[in-house]
């Protein structure tokens, strides 16, 4: 996940990894952690959305509800 951090200019968030275990900072290798998993799931979404927009012919529709084929609940056993 440290290499999306390069995508968007920062290529030192990997450096709070490791500083972080090297000197046993446990605040700093969870802010290195939250703050590479938030832009991993901000591009996530923005590439969601640019392929929704992109292609709307593939967005899923909604299912309908199966209907029964007969209206009247069957016996049971005879089938």
């Amino acid at each position: 996940m440290a290499t999306v951090g390069i995508l968007v200019g920062v290529t030192n968030l990997g450096y709070l990894f490791t500083n972080g275990l090297q000197r046993r900072i446990i605040p700093e290798v969870l802010a290195g952690v939250l703050a590479v998993a938030l832009i991993a799931l901000l591009i996530d979404l923005l590439l969601v959305l640019a392929g929704r927009w992109l292609m709307p012919w593939t967005a899923a529709r909604p299912r309908r509800a199966r209907r029964a084929r007969n209206s009247a609940p069957e016996a049971v056993g005879t089938r």
